[in-house]
């Protein structure tokens, strides 16, 4: 099986061929015993189709740094060529990548179309006992807390918690206690946000199914979309500050672009003797 690895921002993906399976993602993702990675691509060219795959074996929706690194590969077979739109099929649904530049480095720069945002208690699917009509709500936490979050869905779904100051400490004591909450039926991406200007957002992530995160581009365009649609962002171009780095947000009332750097790490053949080990 061929593979290819790039990252994000510091949030490495691979990319395999189709087909797939929760165990042979696990082990892919191991990072001593395997090739080590916080996700898997499952691309299925001939139907242009892509599965994300999670460190510990479940399956999302959509990844904004997968599709970068999707369209890295895309682009090193051929398949994607600079300013040329491509249509990528999700379980969520079809995305358009956009290859925008590429630096002497080998460094690239990719557009992710996500379409329209929702928002809301049903958008990210709850089934809580607070009622969420309307795209923010107050959720209380198992140890007494509440926080007021705001349901984002941008393919897949968020719970954004803007604060007035971002504290990395503060939001790993409740940030896995929201996304473990069991009034979120397909569980949650978590985001503590920060407003710095009307342009500008500082975030913490913590990702469903890999835990804290230095970079993740939807959980950027989920809370430059729910800052957007609260009136604590500005309509346009918002920039996301993540620990990895910054990316650039275009929010609209109709769509969400993603657009930031993608980076090839390496690319080859695995062992077929990986299947025969076990995950670490």
């Amino acid at each position: 099986m061929e593979f290819f690895k790039g990252h994000g921002l510091g949030n490495d993906y691979l990319v395999v061929p189709a087909p797939l399976t929760p165990a042979r993602a696990r082990r892919l993702c191991a990072r001593t015993t395997g090739l080590g990675a916080d996700g898997v691509v499952e691309w299925d060219a001939a139907r242009a189709r892509a599965q994300i795959w999670n460190p510990d074996g479940s399956r999302a929706e959509r990844s904004g740094n997968g599709l970068r690194v999707l369209a890295a590969y895309l682009h090193r077979q051929g398949q994607l060529r600079l300013g040329v739109p491509r249509v990528v099929h999700t379980p969520a649904g079809p995305v358009e990548l956009r290859l925008r530049a590429i630096a002497p480095s080998g460094r690239l720069e990719v557009e992710v179309d996500l379409g329209a945002p929702r928002f809301g208690g049903a958008a990210v699917h709850w089934c809580g006992p607070e009622a969420w009509p309307e795209a923010e709500a107050e959720i209380a936490l198992p140890d007494g807390r509440r926080l007021r979050a705001v349901g984002v869905n941008v393919g897949n779904p968020h719970a954004v918690v803007f604060v007035d100051t971002l504290d990395p400490t503060e939001a790993r004591r409740w940030g896995p206690m929201l996304a473990g909450h069991p009034g979120f039926a397909a569980g949650v991406n978590v985001q503590a946000a920060q407003v710095l200007s009307p342009h500008e957002l500082a975030l913490w992530i913590w990702e469903r199914g890999v835990g804290e995160t230095r970079a993740s581009g939807t959980s950027a365009a989920a809370s430059a979309a729910a800052g957007v649609q609260t009136g604590r962002l500005a309509p346009g171009t918002v920039r996301v500050r993540m620990p990895g780095g910054a990316v650039d947000v275009l929010v609209r009332t109709d769509r969400v672009r993603l657009r930031g750097p993608v980076e090839p790490i390496a690319w080859g053949t695995i062992a077929p003797n990986l299947w025969r080990r076990r995950a670490r």
